[in-house]
């Protein structure tokens, strides 16, 4: 939030949340404009290939929720590079559910604040088994799915591995929208500004949910890093990073990826959140959240 069920206890769950734009970030954001204003979707015929959906009578419909994840993993691709859609088999099971009860029958109690998880693991038998979960809300809207498909998207670029979770929750983040996006910095610039900050060193180490006291500031700094970082070079070099750090640990990889000193980092980092705020070009989860009116 082992098996890569997103709450690192088993599953993560997705959490139901810059301005000016330097010239420092100009790249990646030029690459996040492309990304929204022209992905190239993928063929009804490929997306139904790799994700199967579960819905309930009167719920959001499949081709609803294909909808959305087409755009997603176009999104992604234009920024992360990759195939059309993942030759996912078996298929990423999606299934929507109707109430919490549910929702939490299957993501467990731990999951009670979250409308969204995701499981990645490996089969016994070989294979890769992914599923998300979804918690429909009153009004039909299930705005957690490009998040929580982007935590499956990374897990592919990590073997099948969750990254860290200060990468894995970041950049997901991206795809949130951009309310949320706004709020998780305020998060961020709250816990730097009343001392609750979480220190650099221990964010990039953290590999489990961290308590609900801190969590704020670990999803506020885990957003805030990865967009700095981003900002610094290209976005691939993001996903790069925690190879190359196992290697050699973050501080000479942070140096060799991005010619940044350590001693530096934190202070650049915070400069940059104070001149920047998520913006629309910044946003890239679905332009619309689906209603359960849309379905049969």
């Amino acid at each position: 939030m082992g098996s890569a069920r997103h709450a690192r206890h088993a599953r993560r769950p997705w959490r139901g949340a810059p301005g000016a734009t330097s010239l420092q970030g100009l790249g990646l954001v030029l690459l996040v404009l492309l990304a929204w204003q022209r992905p190239t979707v993928a063929s009804d015929d490929r997306i139904e290939a790799a994700i199967r959906v579960r819905s309930y009578r009167g719920g959001p419909t499949a081709a609803n929720v294909l909808e959305i994840c087409a755009g997603t993993i176009a999104r992604w691709n234009e920024v992360w590079g990759g195939d059309d859609v993942p030759p996912w088999s078996p298929p990423c099971e999606i299934v929507l559910h109707r109430d919490r009860g549910s929702y939490l029958s299957v993501v467990g109690r731990a999951g009670g604040g979250t409308t969204g998880s995701s499981l990645v693991r490996r089969l016994p038998r070989g294979g890769m088994e992914r599923r998300i979960d979804l918690l429909v809300a009153a009004d039909g809207s299930f705005s957690a799915l490009p998040h929580e498909l982007v935590h499956v998207l990374l897990a592919d670029r990590f073997g099948g591995r969750l990254p860290p979770l200060w990468l894995d929750e970041g950049v997901a983040m991206w795809w949130d929208s951009l309310d949320k996006q706004r709020r998780h910095w305020d998060d961020c610039e709250k816990a730097w500004v009343e001392g609750r900050q979480v220190p650099l060193v221990e964010l990039l180490s953290i590999d489990s949910m961290p308590p609900t006291d801190r969590l704020a500031a670990v999803y506020g700094e885990s957003l805030t890093l990865t967009r700095f970082l981003a900002s610094r070079g290209e976005p691939s070099q993001l996903l790069e990073l925690p190879a190359r750090a196992e290697q050699i640990g973050y501080r000479r990889a942070i140096v060799e990826i991005y010619d940044l000193p350590w001693e530096a980092l934190e202070a650049e980092w915070r400069a940059y959140v104070a001149a920047h705020r998520p913006d629309p070009a910044t946003s890239l989860g679905a332009a619309r959240e689906p209603r359960a009116s849309d379905g049969d």
